[in-house]
C-alpha cells in the first residue's frame, strides 16, 4: 500500500494514468453510452464549476514517456517502479 501511495504522490504518474484511460470505452461499457466522459470529478451539468468539460485525449505513448520519466519501467507484462516494486 505504501508503494502505491508514493506512486500517486508523483505528478507524472498521475498524469500518465489519466492519459492512458480510455474514458469513451468506460462510458460505453459501464453506462451503455448514456453518460459523459469526465475531465475531473465534477460533472458537466455543474456549469458554475465546469467551463471546459472535454476530457483529455487518450495518449498512451505520452503516458509511457511520463512513466519512464517517473522511474517506472516495463518488465514483461508488469510495470515496476525505480525500487523494483511491481
Amino acid at each position: 500500500l505504501q508503494n502505491r501511495q508514493r506512486w500517486y504522490r508523483n505528478q507524472s504518474f498521475r498524469q500518465a494514468v489519466s492519459l492512458a484511460l480510455d474514458r469513451e470505452a468506460m462510458v460505453r461499457l459501464a453506462f451503455d453510452g448514456r453518460a459523459t466522459p469526465l475531465r475531473w470529478h465534477v460533472t458537466p451539468g455543474n456549469r458554475e464549476w465546469v467551463r471546459d468539460h472535454r476530457p483529455p485525449r487518450r495518449e498512451v505513448e505520452q503516458a509511457q514517456r511520463l512513466l519512464q520519466q517517473a522511474g517506472f519501467r516495463k518488465q514483461g507484462a508488469s510495470l515496476e517502479d525505480a525500487q523494483g516494486q511491481a
